[in-house]
């Protein structure tokens, strides 16, 4: 299992510290690793010489000058590193606090994740490129309407839908109520306008000419031509 300690950067400015040799000095920090290990107390001197892997002179002579120095304490039986309770003390309810704060951040993360792999900003970044490629793609042309030609005008003629009508007056007669109120002309456009003409006199349900029915012949008013007078 790993251990950590607190190892604070006042010890750049300790003169106990910033005198030792090297080799105290080496020696100070695994001491401190091996009193993590020991809640705070060093093991015996064959077990710090073994895990130093030095001999047990050299351990007990390290550890004395240590201890002569004020950075080890000794009550005639235990080694402890000096001050240790003080400066490694246990995780108090702040450091718990931010644990448990860690954990369930960690734990909504991978929920997240497994639940909803595209986050709304992603959402977002998607759709502005699908709109900034939508404005970047040209814009077809509107199409241009297609006007009714002669063979146009003929085909219509011999419909039977439209042969009792006069296809090239009515089309006429679109034409100048498309230029009185500024509209397009087009195939589409006259189809419609022959689909509500009236159908002429004597034309009964079928499409068949019936002369046994009259009806009053039509002025130019009811076809919605205007005489001079009245232009």
């Amino acid at each position: 299992m790993n251990y950590w300690l607190r190892l604070y950067t006042s010890i750049l400015d300790d003169p106990k510290v910033q005198r030792l040799s090297p080799e105290l000095f080496k020696c100070w920090v695994n001491l401190l690793c091996l009193a993590k290990e020991g809640d705070g107390l060093l093991p015996s001197i064959e077990d710090i010489a073994f895990r130093m892997r030095i001999t047990d002179e050299d351990a007990k002579r390290l550890t004395e000058e240590l201890v002569r120095r004020g950075l080890l304490d000794s009550d005639g039986k235990n080694l402890t590193p000096h001050n240790w309770l003080n400066r490694q003390f246990q995780s108090d309810v702040s450091t718990e606090r931010v644990k448990r704060h860690r954990n369930v951040t960690r734990n909504v993360s991978e929920t997240l994740f497994e639940t909803a792999p595209e986050t709304e900003t992603e959402q977002s970044t998607e759709q502005s490129r699908a709109d900034a490629a939508s404005r970047a793609k040209p814009r077809s042309a509107p199409r241009t309407p297609v006007l009714p030609d002669d063979e146009f005008l003929d085909g219509l003629q011999k419909n039977p839908a439209y042969s009792m009508l006069n296809v090239r007056l009515c089309y006429h007669r679109m034409l100048a109520w498309c230029e009185l109120n500024g509209k397009q002309p087009s195939r589409r456009r006259f189809i419609n306008w022959l689909n509500r003409e009236d159908k002429p006199m004597g034309v009964n349900g079928n499409g068949k000419h019936d002369a046994n029915k009259t009806s009053p012949a039509k002025s130019t008013e009811d076809y919605g031509i205007r005489t001079p007078r009245e232009l």
